[in-house]
């Protein structure tokens, strides 16, 4: 018990790329197939982020046809007061 160190979970890697029994043509599919996981993350990213510009393009539309109902109906009033 004296030579117990305890373990500091911050100093051991979680994740490394290297595999203590590997191939050669393992680490090339496995590389490849880390690459396509992230290209197609990025893509993922990308249409979401263009998605959520889409909904504030159409939030905005919303807003600005609301106002402008809103004016109308002011501006009638206004009219039928008159």
């Amino acid at each position: 018990m004296d030579n117990f160190l305890p373990i500091n979970p911050f100093q051991i890697p979680l994740w490394t790329d290297e595999k203590p029994n590997e191939t050669e043509e393992e680490t090339e599919a496995r590389t490849r197939a880390t690459q396509e996981a992230i290209k197609t993350s990025k893509k993922i990213e990308a249409w979401l982020l263009e998605e959520k510009q889409a909904m504030d393009r159409r939030r905005k539309a919303i807003k600005i046809l609301l106002l402008g109902q809103s004016l109308l109906a002011a501006n009638i009033k206004q009219k039928l007061e008159s």
